[in-house]
């Protein structure tokens, strides 16, 4: 509960938002410390945005420099350096405003007195409040794109389909596929996220990050490690041979009263090891199937080959979910709602929003990409609308040329780079190749090429956004890829280098 001492823009900010203190306030506190919800304006705020009230009287005796310093050690104290935080002074600010304005980390973003009367005397509190914090921040910095680190909260849009379906199945194990920066970690933490809403246990969310992962015992100890303390004490000591995987989590279910959920981030290193070894493997599909332990694991390269050879443990073990291009709606939330929320105007949203998503075709990284560059370009005007012909010049750029073909490059193994060079070679003027063309072309460079082989890669291209499918023939997905490979690289060269390496 809020004290009723508190200014009365803390008072209002409670009726629209969840706020939550994290230490008394009010008189005898120097200052009070909150956490607000703000994950529904769509921008680089999270449901958990730090806030300090200053009260009167605190600042009547506090000089500006000394306020900063308390203000800041309290920001790190919380492990809050990285945040923006805000700070309502019931005082004259200027002082403050002035000491605090060229601090990057902790960000504190200062509402003073007067501030505060102007936004609760608005006529919409909410659009006054968010309208004072966009005038304050960079756009580029309260924008929610990124293209690099994990994706969290409001930074992340679309796949709701995806979360509706592994929510309702809450037995079935799935398996993840997509290419890198597609939403792959997010989505594992959001089902965490949400299954702990829902009132699970989070002992038994088990999210793994796979990536040092390398043996089998490794993966072992990480789990028991996460549910027995005391029974990963003893397996330090003794080893893993001999122990019981499935029996433990057996027991652990029991222990916590459910179903132990297992999220397994970069599967593939799990894949890569378990093919001299298949224990492992064979190990998590018979704990899928046992009713007190589930799988959602996530990768694509390795993981969409192993669950795809009827050999494998994991073939029919897993529902599969694809996470692919964003369907048009998907784009429009993507673009349009932070715009909307930055305040900044797009003309013909509609001819706006087709414009980029034909272009992208729907990738997430490349709408994320076009979108950081609208909002730097518009911090160095003073118009604050974006136009279609806007596109044209990132679309032009060095930076969106390398963006695509390093993804290319980072998401496309060998073999199908390999497929990909020989149809750039044989087809200058094609726009679109059936599979036995493909094959044809993959031939015509001394490359083997089955039937079976063709349509796996034509698969992975497709996941990996580099090839779409329109009935029988395929096309490249980004219009200007072919264009920028041959421009910036020697086809030939690339494709006779990776047959080596391959050892064709």
């Amino acid at each position: 509960m809020l004290r009723q001492e508190v200014s009365q823009f803390l008072k209002t900010l409670r009726t629209y938002y969840p706020v939550r203190p994290v230490s008394p306030s009010g008189t005898s506190a120097r200052v009070g410390l909150y956490l607000v919800g703000l994950a529904e304006w769509r921008l680089r705020f999270s449901d958990q945005t730090p806030l300090f009230w200053v009260p009167a009287q605190e600042a009547g005796r506090t000089i500006a420099d000394d306020l900063a310093v308390l203000l800041t050690d309290l920001a790190r104290q919380h492990r809050w350096r990285d945040r923006d935080c805000f700070v309502l002074l019931d005082a004259p600010g200027a002082e403050l405003k002035k000491r605090l304005a060229d601090q990057d980390y902790p960000r504190l973003v200062v509402l003073d007195a007067a501030d505060q009367e102007r936004v609760v005397k608005a006529s919409v509190f909410t659009n006054a409040f968010q309208d004072l914090v966009i005038r304050r921040l960079p756009l580029s910095h309260l924008a929610p794109y990124q293209i690099s680190g994990t994706v969290q909260g409001s930074c992340f849009f679309g796949r709701q389909h995806e979360i509706n379906r592994i929510l309702g199945h809450e037995k079935a194990s799935f398996a993840i596929l997509g290419i890198r920066r597609v939403g792959k970690t997010w989505l594992l933490g959001e089902i965490r996220n949400r299954l702990r809403d829902r009132g699970e246990d989070p002992s038994r969310l088990l999210l793994i990050d796979c990536t040092t992962i390398i043996t089998g015992d490794s993966l072992i100890l990480t789990i028991v490690h996460k549910l027995d303390v005391k029974e990963y004490s003893r397996l330090k000591k003794v080893g893993t041979q001999g122990f019981d995987l499935i029996h433990f989590l057996n027991l652990m279910s029991k222990r916590y009263a459910g179903q132990i959920t297992i999220f397994l981030d970069e599967f593939d290193k799990i894949v890569q090891f378990s093919r001299e070894n298949p224990d492992m493997l064979n190990t998590i599909r018979a704990l899928a199937s046992t009713g007190y332990c589930r799988f959602l694991v996530a990768g694509f390269q390795e993981l969409m080959s192993e669950i795809g050879d009827p050999s494998s443990a994991l073939f029919f073990g897993f529902e599969i979910i694809r996470l692919q291009a964003f369907k048009l709606g998907e784009t429009r939330e993507m673009v349009i709602h932070p715009m909307q929320s930055l305040r900044v105007r797009v003309e013909d949203p509609d001819e706006f929003v087709a414009r980029i998503h034909a272009d992208t075709q729907g990738m997430p990284l490349f709408i994320q990409h076009c979108c950081i560059e609208l909002m730097k370009r518009l911090e160095n005007c003073d118009d604050r609308t974006i136009r279609e012909r806007d596109l044209d010049e990132i679309y032009a750029s060095d930076e969106f040329k390398a963006l695509i073909v390093n993804s290319f490059r980072d998401n496309v193994n060998p073999r199908d780079q390999l497929l990909v060079y020989a149809l750039l070679v044989a087809f200058e003027d094609k726009e679109s190749y059936t599979r036995e063309e493909m094959t044809q072309a993959l031939r015509q460079k001394n490359c083997p090429a089955s039937v079976t082989g063709v349509d796996q890669s034509c698969d992975r291209l497709v996941l990996g956004g580099i090839l779409q499918r329109e009935g029988k023939r395929f096309h490249f997905a980004i219009p200007i890829f072919p264009q920028t490979m041959r421009i910036h690289f020697n086809i030939k060269y690339l494709l006779s280098e990776t047959r080596q390496e391959l050892d064709l």
